[in-house]
């Protein structure tokens, strides 16, 4: 008899799938995957599952009820010296593979990507691409594993999705308009319409229902150049464009810390259920959404500086709040030739110097007032109404703001978005520093 075939990772998620879409198990997916704390990661390399693993951890995770995104090989959790819990049943993924004929090895695919970057004497077709399957153990299924510290939003109030969506207009050249009581995007005008967003159920309907309209959009020939002709008109290039949107604005959701309302999943469902039959007859149609929806939403995350944004955010987080009554200096870099290189450059390039007083120039000094009370009131004084006596230039990138309370001084760098803690930057910290450690 011959051998029984393994079920491919992709027909098993496809099968699981479709299960759950013909229960109320969907409803119960959706919610536990926006609450998950990250996406699904190798807690042995930190990097996060992409594409079909991603959304089949997740299957899992939801089933079982784990909460923690973490998974491991068995080798990666012996190896830190921590036990598979007895009786615990492993999850598969696939990742894919490089075989080197000529050296006869198996490579990654980025080892394979360099040799062929750096080698011109090596050819694409003496490597071939292969799948392999890994089996991982969720961080729930391990014992000795210390418990993920419980990660809270960036902001409750979702000022990070707030950020992302002004800056999506901008970067992507959509306009948004709120009226009416439908929401769509409009490939013959490029444009999203939105009721007002006042109508909304939650803030999570608001932004969950943004993030779809905006996945259509990324299918403009200028953007990701998705056929949109028959958008609206054909049911099925309809469905299949509905799919790919519900679930790159699932992702993004995730990415933003957005926990999804009870609407948001249903409006979901309905979507996909649409396409059950198609997806029993033919699993790449679900495969090949999921494949288009990673673009999407790594299109969006990009364009939204989604990155960018967070780090604004959790620095300002940070930033002291009240400084009315706190002396405060403005430091601007001389005019000397070495310095050219940081003036206006952002903190991430401008750190490659030495970011010391040296390089700077004090050029005010003065207690807040009550109209100083935030870096950004300071930032707006000092490009609006500068006051008498300044010497300075407007408020710009490269300079530093220093708040003195009592014993403790802080400097802040003026970046592209936001401010930046400099540390290093005050000379007497630097100088105690170096008498502590010559005591």
């Amino acid at each position: 008899m011959a051998e029984r075939t393994k079920q491919s990772v992709r027909d098993e998620f496809a099968e699981r799938f479709i299960s759950l879409l013909e229960s109320d198990k969907p409803l119960e997916w959706m919610r536990g995957w926006s609450k998950q704390f990250a996406p699904p990661y190798n807690g042995g390399s930190g990097r996060a599952y992409r594409g079909i693993n991603r959304l089949l951890l997740g299957f899992t995770a939801i089933e079982k009820g784990w909460t923690d995104p973490r998974f491991y090989t068995f080798k990666q959790a012996t190896d830190m010296g921590l036990k598979v819990k007895a009786g615990e049943h492993a999850s598969r993924v696939e990742y894919w593979m490089a075989w080197d004929s000529k050296e006869k090895r198996s490579l990654t695919l980025q080892e394979m990507d360099r040799i062929l970057r750096t080698d011109p004497d090596r050819k694409e077709d003496e490597f071939s691409i292969f799948a392999k399957t890994a089996y991982v153990f969720n961080a729930a299924q391990i014992d000795g594993l210390q418990p993920l510290p419980e990660r809270e939003h960036i902001l409750e109030d979702n000022q990070l999705a707030e950020e992302v969506l002004k800056v999506l207009q901008d970067n992507m050249g959509v306009p948004v308009k709120y009226e009416g009581d439908r929401a769509y995007y409009s490939p013959k005008e490029d444009s999203i319409t939105l009721p007002p967003k006042g109508r909304f159920y939650t803030a999570e309907d608001y932004y969950g229902t943004a993030l779809h309209e905006f996945s259509h959009a990324t299918g403009h020939p200028t953007r990701l150049n998705r056929p949109l002709d028959a958008y609206g008109t054909d049911s099925e290039s309809y469905s299949i464009e509905e799919l790919r949107a519900e679930i790159a604005s699932t992702y993004i959701c995730a990415e933003l810390g957005i926990e999804m309302s009870e609407s948001v999943i249903e409006n979901h469902l309905a979507y996909v259920q649409s396409w059950l039959s198609e997806i029993k007859q033919d699993h790449n149609v679900l495969f090949s959404a999921i494949k288009d929806a990673d673009k999407i939403a790594d299109y969006i995350i990009d364009k939204g500086r989604v990155d960018i944004l967070r780090e604004k955010l959790e620095t300002y987080a940070k930033e002291p709040k009240d400084l009315e009554g706190l002396t405060y200096e403005i430091w601007q870099l001389s005019d000397a030739p070495c310095n050219r290189p940081v003036a206006f450059s952002d903190y991430d390039e401008a750190s490659k110097y030495s970011l010391t007083q040296s390089r700077y120039e004090k050029k005010w000094e003065a207690t807040a007032g009550k109209d100083e009370a935030t870096l950004e009131d300071i930032y707006y004084r000092f490009n609006v109404s500068r006051p008498a006596g300044f010497t300075g230039h407007s408020l710009s990138v490269s300079d530093v703001i220093v708040i003195n309370a009592g014993q403790t001084k802080r400097a802040f760098y003026c970046d592209r978005i936001g401010f930046k803690e400099m540390h290093g930057f005050i000379r007497e910290q630097r100088q105690e520093r170096s008498r502590r450690r010559s005591a």
